[in-house]
């Protein structure tokens, strides 16, 4: 308790110098603050595009015409740790007719004239990873998805509720003169309506239900089996890399075979802008912390000198080095903590209410075009955790308090031990 006193006592008879070191400290926090949010920047841009693609490995083997084909490169795939998924490259859909059953639009309302009246059908290897799946567009909100070992069809929610179809209702499927029958496996319900392509290259809300099979029973349906290529989802983006390189060497040998990473795809599409922002954040956070070092040796020690008498006193009291260290130490955390909890208070503020005014600024600042400024505007969206500010904020106060030790340590040696001595 006397320690801590202590510290208050020495913090309060000097506020001029140690509203100086706060102030520092203030506009330090401030650029690591702004680092920071470039840092969060790209790390947004990253979840965007997995958000689009997800950490997939595209990989297409002419050699391969069906899954068959790939089960010996599907085995090395399911045995290394970092792939975590797979499904066919390019959707496979036809548009149907329903025979025992309506067609039920995303608005609820069911179409009976031929216009509105077909559906459509998509088969995939794991539904799952289909992209409105992914995103979180369509939601499952009964039963399971289809499969391999549990084939049958996914539906949406307000075509099962109008025609009456439950989990295990038989849904009977025209194709020109084929007719296929599935059992419903689950449903799902659509957060924001699938779009199809128009003519003139638009998309508009789909008016027609979209079924979802497994792919077993797709190609049992229309007697059309062509998977080339795949698509393997990697568990996190620095896993990329080395499972892009394992796929490379699992095709070794397979005609008219590569493997592209999709993740790249997306960055190549802003990479000057990615640059310039990752060397932004580079020299922002390098340089606080550089400037840091030396602003905080040149305040601790003009700092110090206020503390002749004091640290004198200690010394004849008897009080060791040491805790006349930790002394300073306190004070100076005592003075840094609150400038830098008001700092990453007003950087929450501002990140969460003009963050994409900032982002905006920031691509103009890149000297990025209209289309990249627009398809940026289209996929970025801002997250940040706590830890994100923190541990960088944190490195800085470690900075400080190592410049506390480092010049109070040779200070107390140097000078104030010796003056102590005579």
């Amino acid at each position: 308790m006397n320690h801590v006193k202590r510290i208050l006592i020495e913090v309060v008879r000097r506020p001029v110098r140690n509203i100086l070191i706060a102030l520092s400290v203030f506009l330090l926090s401030g650029f690591c603050c702004a680092g920071t949010f470039l840092e969060v920047v790209i790390r947004n841009f990253q979840n965007a595009f997995a958000e689009v693609s997800g950490y997939c490995l595209h990989v297409e083997a002419e050699g391969f015409k069906s899954l068959s084909d790939w089960q010996e490169v599907l085995k090395k795939a399911e045995e290394y740790p970092y792939i975590v998924a797979y499904n066919n490259a390019f959707e496979q859909m036809m548009i149907c007719d329903p025979v025992n059953f309506q067609n039920v639009s995303y608005d609820g309302i069911v179409h009976q004239n031929d216009l509105y009246s077909s559906v459509y059908l998509y088969g995939y290897v794991d539904i799952s990873c289909q992209d409105y799946f992914r995103n979180g567009r369509l939601e499952l909100i009964r039963g399971e998805f289809p499969s391999e070992e549990n084939q049958g069809v996914l539906i949406d929610q307000n075509l099962a509720d109008v025609n009456g179809l439950t989990i295990g209702s038989e849904l009977v499927l025209q194709y020109g003169d084929t007719t296929a029958t599935m059992t419903v496996t689950g449903m799902y319900h659509a957060i924001q309506t699938p779009q199809t392509e128009q003519m003139n290259g638009y998309y508009e809300n789909a008016q027609e239900s979209f079924l979802y099979c497994d792919y077993g029973s797709y190609v049992q349906f229309t007697g059309q089996e062509e998977i080339s290529a795949l698509d393997f989802y990697v568990d996190e983006y620095a896993h990329m890399e080395a499972a892009g390189q394992f796929m490379e060497n699992c095709i070794q040998g397979v005609e008219n075979s590569f493997v592209a990473n999709t993740m790249k795809g997306q960055e190549v599409q802003m990479a000057h802008v990615f640059q310039l922002i990752n060397r932004l954040a580079s020299v922002i956070l390098t340089g606080t912390y550089i400037a840091a070092i030396f602003i905080m040796a040149v305040l601790i020690l003009f700092w110090m000198r206020s503390h002749r008498r004091s640290v004198a006193i200690y010394r004849i009291l008897g009080m060791p080095p040491a805790e006349i260290l930790s002394n300073l130490v306190g004070e100076v955390l005592l003075i840094s903590i609150h400038p830098m909890a008001i700092m990453y208070k007003m950087a929450e503020i501002v990140c969460r209410k003009y963050a994409a005014q900032l982002f905006n600024w920031l691509m103009g600042w890149c000297g990025a075009s209209l289309s990249e400024r627009t398809f940026a505007a289209d996929n970025w969206r801002f997250r940040y955790e706590i830890t994100d500010f923190l541990q960088k904020l944190g490195c800085l106060e470690l900075i400080i308090l190592g410049a506390v030790v480092v010049y109070g340590g040779i200070y107390l040696k140097s000078r104030v031990i010796q003056m102590t001595n005579q």
